[in-house]
């Protein structure tokens, strides 16, 4: 998926729109995007998710924040089971009440407002994440607009530092934007936007299925 359309990076730089300038413009949106997910922990195509905590009784107690492993998050069902039985399905352990917990769904955390019932030892977390398409011009519905801007400023500073005449991949672009002033200008980009961590419950394991 890409954030932004290969047109609008070009139309932004003033170049026009031929064939081996839309297939650099969209190299670099490609890494960009890519970059992206991986430093704000989202996935940007829809998909659900599963993380698994085996520690539960051992920390869930009032005030306890579990870390997700993507931000961004909907539709979130906290399950629990008595072992370590991991409550996959409605079959296996018993839902939390929402009113137990509180979502945070853009930093894409949950933190329990009570201690689950004794005994209670796995804590399942299901959750929906990704952006809908629009079919006719395959962009996401509904992004945060400041994601849109840092992919389109972050290809527009990559293809104006690299000539449009030379042929370059997603891989090629990846490596430039963790390299001197452009790794500054993604930097400046995201810093405001990375997701809290400290003294929060990490997910064992995650399980995701695409839509």
């Amino acid at each position: 998926m890409r954030l932004v359309s290969p047109d609008l990076v070009l139309e932004a730089l003033g170049i026009a729109a031929q064939a081996g300038s839309l297939q650099v413009a969209g190299a670099a949106l490609d890494a960009v995007t890519e970059k992206l997910a991986g430093s704000l922990e989202v996935r940007f195509n829809e998909a659900t998710a599963v993380d698994y905590y085996d520690v539960f009784a051992n920390t869930a107690k009032g005030g306890s924040t579990f870390r997700l492993t993507y931000g961004y998050v909907s539709e979130v069902v906290v399950r629990a089971t008595p072992d370590n039985v991991l409550p996959a399905d409605e079959a296996n352990g018993v839902i939390v009440p929402p009113t137990d917990y509180v979502v945070h769904a853009v930093d894409g955390t949950v933190t329990m407002m009570r201690r689950p019932p004794y005994g209670y030892r796995a804590l399942g977390v299901t959750y929906n994440v990704g952006w809908a398409v629009k079919s006719a011009t395959k962009l996401p519905v509904d992004l945060p607009e400041w994601m849109r801007q840092a992919a389109l400023r972050m290809a527009v500073y990559l293809m104006q530092t690299n000539p449009t005449t030379i042929a370059k991949d997603k891989t090629r672009f990846m490596a430039d934007i963790g390299l001197g002033s452009a790794a500054n200008v993604y930097r400046a980009l995201v810093c405001n936007h990375l997701r809290p961590r400290a003294g929060m419950a990490l997910p064992d394991y995650n399980e995701v299925q695409d839509a």
